[in-house]
């Protein structure tokens, strides 16, 4: 398996953990990096310390922020992280040997947080990924309003490369009703499966305007794309973020129209479960590296999940 390029980056291979998954600190990266990913991304950082979404176990049915099934996650987390400053003072006594991807989120809303950030981790990052699209806060998700977006680019000012973590633009007439499957809790608390929406096609006038805005602003990199918003019975948000199997081909459709439509280079994510999924992505050109997340939840750990998957890629890609 070759390297990969990204951003300017020589990569050992072209695989990253999804930002969120084992990435609450420095030393949880460092895991991954042992395990043998390519680069490794933190969890999106907010201005300030941010608690998870409230949640009650002992509720029936419980409130949760988290449930998966056999081939899936909806995570209803909220962007918990210990704010910039704490990643400050962890990222100053820490050095990588590999590339560092720092994302950077706002937790209140205040479009204002991004530039703030970054301005404070850029001796830290290699790239940035500034995402505008988390589906499981109560905020409004960002990617899907081009005036805030274009807000958001015009205040980052940076000598970092850095990528634009996008939503799923999608066709609403093209939804469909998915069936989900559940783990334990799901399985005890509901008497009938959860039927959840996920579209077939994407929004090719949507996604247009936002790569032309993209462009206005030199925007050389994006990652496509985030969960998928969806409400489920079991949430304690009334949104949550679907990753995993059922999201697989509207994310590869995403990826392969913007390839198409520009010369953004892409960072692309959704249903990556075995080395397969990950194909359907690298075969798209354009597409430098790929996240890897839902397919770890069929592992021990992050070690045994990297190893055993990097062995497969390897013979198939």
């Amino acid at each position: 398996m070759s390297q990969a390029v990204l951003c300017g980056y020589e990569l050992r291979n072209p695989f990253l953990n999804a930002s969120g998954l084992f990435s609450d600190s420095p030393a949880l990266l460092k895991e991954w990096v042992r395990a043998g990913v390519g680069a490794v991304i933190t969890k999106s950082i907010t201005l300030n310390e941010k608690k998870s979404n409230p949640f009650n176990y002992f509720k029936t049915p419980p409130e949760l922020i988290l449930i998966k099934g056999s081939d899936y996650t909806i995570n209803s987390m909220g962007l918990p992280n210990k704010g910039f400053m704490w990643w400050k003072k962890e990222l100053s006594k820490t050095s990588f040997s590999i590339p560092l991807v720092v994302s950077v989120a706002t937790g209140t809303g205040d479009l204002s947080e991004y530039s703030k950030i970054i301005n404070e981790l850029e001796p830290f990052a290699s790239i940035f990924d500034v995402n505008v699209s988390c589906p499981n806060t109560s905020n409004r998700i960002i990617g899907y309003d081009l005036e805030s977006l274009s807000e958001v680019l015009s205040s980052i000012n940076t000598d970092k490369p850095f990528s634009v973590k996008l939503p799923c633009y999608y066709d609403k007439n093209s939804l469909k009703d998915v069936i989900l499957d559940f783990d334990e809790v799901g399985m005890h608390f509901l008497k009938e499966k959860a039927v959840v929406q996920v579209p077939e096609e994407i929004n090719e006038d949507e996604l247009i305007s936002v790569l032309d805005l993209l462009d206005d602003y030199g925007v050389k990199c994006v990652t496509s794309h985030n969960t998928f918003p969806v409400s489920h019975p079991l949430l304690s948000m009334p949104r949550g973020g679907l990753s995993g199997r059922p999201i697989h081909d509207i994310s590869v459709k995403q990826a392969g129209f913007i390839s198409e439509h520009s010369s953004l280079e892409i960072i692309a994510s959704g249903g990556i479960l075995n080395p397969n999924d990950a194909s359907d992505f690298l075969s798209i050109s354009n597409v430098r590296a790929v996240l890897l997340g839902s397919g770890y939840f069929q592992y021990d750990s992050v070690k045994s999940f990297v190893f055993e998957f990097i062995k497969k890629a390897s013979q198939l890609i």
